[in-house]
């Protein structure tokens, strides 16, 4: 399977693909997250029961007042933070990797919106995050689908990463993407992968691909702005794919 899929003149480029690591406390991981949490929120809320203690200018009406809407707003940011990493999970025990090997995490905007298709072209037309270079052990599909995520959530588009399971070849791959839902168009897959070096020798041009996703179609890429003498070619057919954010 290649990862940026080019074919030119019968020429292909080959690539690598995504790769998952395996955890076994992925359920504790999140109970201690939660503790912490909870910890945190009763430890302000002393703190506000001590000043409303210890302070006698205010009214006993007006330090609670105050002070509980604090605590409220505190609580809520505690367990709704506007801003948060989430990491990017097939299942409870398995994450996805960077092609460092670390987990890959994204960056959730929680006033990020859908958009409409029109939004979201004008958006990809000017992220260049396709125009990095695809290099095996540093940056890789996972890593495109990350960053996109992240440009768009920073711009306050929702966007979410999938995970693709291919077969190509008499071979079980694994891709990753992105996903977007729009307003007036549903769900549009994008695949922002870039071009290995060789393929940049050869004059591939980076661009942003839409793809039709679905159990048991081809995944092929379709360049979102076509460039003469060049084509995407099918990367293998869909097994499976889940949408992980």
């Amino acid at each position: 399977m290649s990862a940026d899929g080019w074919r030119r003149h019968g020429r292909s480029v080959e690539s690598g693909i995504v790769r998952k690591q395996t955890i076994s406390n992925g359920k504790t991981g999140g109970l201690i997250t939660v503790f912490c949490i909870v910890v945190v929120v009763f430890s302000f809320l002393c703190i506000v029961i001590a000043d409303v203690s210890a302070d006698k200018s205010y009214s006993y009406a007006e330090a609670t007042d105050f002070n509980i809407q604090d605590a409220i707003a505190a609580m809520g940011n505690a367990v709704n933070p506007p801003v948060y990493q989430q990491m990017l999970m097939v299942d409870y025990h398995t994450y996805i990797a960077l092609a460092d090997g670390s987990p890959a995490r994204v960056t959730i905007y929680r006033n990020a919106t859908d958009p409409n298709y029109g939004q979201l072209i004008v958006f990809l037309l000017n992220d260049d995050d396709e125009d990095t270079v695809y290099t095996p052990g540093q940056y890789v599909c996972t890593n495109y689908a990350v960053d996109l995520a992240d440009d768009a959530e920073q711009q306050g588009i929702r966007a979410h990463v999938v995970y693709v399971r291919l077969f190509d070849g008499g071979m079980y791959t694994d891709h990753m993407c992105n996903a977007f839902y729009t307003t007036d168009r549903g769900w549009v897959y994008v695949d922002d992968t870039g071009n290995t070096a060789e393929a940049k020798a050869l004059r591939a041009p980076g661009v942003d691909c839409i793809v039709d996703l679905h159990v048991g179609s081809d995944y092929t890429p379709v360049m979102l702005v076509k460039v003469p003498g060049w084509t995407k070619y099918s990367m293998g057919t869909v097994v499976d794919y889940k949408i992980l954010d």
